[in-house]
Order: C-alpha cells, then sequence, then structure tokens
C-alpha cells in the first residue's frame, strides 16, 4: 500500500483541482496538482477520467476534511454507484397478481411421499 492516509468514497463532484467524495462518515475534498498519479490497475489516468459516481481511493496527507492526494485510484467498472438491493419482497408477481406462475399443471407440487428413485 502507498504510504500516508486513505480517503475512500464515491465521486460527488470534479473540478480543476479538487476531487470531493462522500464515503460513510463524512465529505472529504482531494486536492490534486500535476504530481497527482492517477491510475486504475495497470492503466495511467488523469483527472479527466474521475467521472461522479466513480468509486476512488486517495492516498495522500489528510488534514481536517482534505486530503492532498499522491495517487489516485479509481475503481474499474461501471460508475452509476452500488447495485440495487434486492427489496426483500420475494418475486414479482404474475399476470393475476398473486406470486410467481404455478407448475404446468396448474396445481403445484405433488402431495404425498416422494418416491424411491434409488430403487
Amino acid at each position: 500500500m502507498p504510504d500516508g492516509d486513505r480517503v475512500s468514497g464515491r465521486v460527488t463532484d470534479v473540478d480543476d483541482d479538487t476531487i470531493t467524495v462522500e464515503n460513510r462518515d463524512d465529505t472529504i475534498t482531494i486536492n490534486v496538482s500535476n504530481d497527482t498519479v492517477f491510475r486504475n490497475r495497470d492503466e495511467t489516468l488523469s483527472l479527466d477520467d474521475v467521472t461522479e459516481g466513480a468509486h476512488i481511493d486517495a492516498y495522500g496527507d489528510l488534514d481536517d476534511d482534505e486530503l492532498d492526494a499522491d495517487l489516485v485510484l479509481i475503481a474499474p467498472g461501471p460508475q452509476d454507484g452500488p447495485p440495487p438491493q434486492d427489496d426483500g419482497q420475494g418475486p414479482p408477481p404474475n399476470d393475476d397478481g398473486q406470486g410467481p406462475p404455478p407448475n404446468d399443471d396448474g396445481q403445484g407440487p405433488p402431495s404425498g411421499p416422494r418416491p424411491n428413485r434409488n430403487q
């Protein structure tokens, strides 16, 4: 890991020389300069590659709610925020609004003991 303090979060704003990120604890301003290195895995990037919604890890000197960044790591992949969460409501209803569709015969699972298939 790089030396210095680390700030991680979702980018909420990008300016000429700052990146604003939010994480579960705070909103942090990341100050960047011509000496700041931007990377995404094996690629060297630039401030132009940082977009709102991206997740970044920045390393440098933290003072209160500002970090003077030496290195900014931009997470690869979609940058539209976290995936949607399951609402816990189960599958969507079928055409009649009653839940998942019935078995082929419309009767549901058979009743009674299961046949022994090991005979």
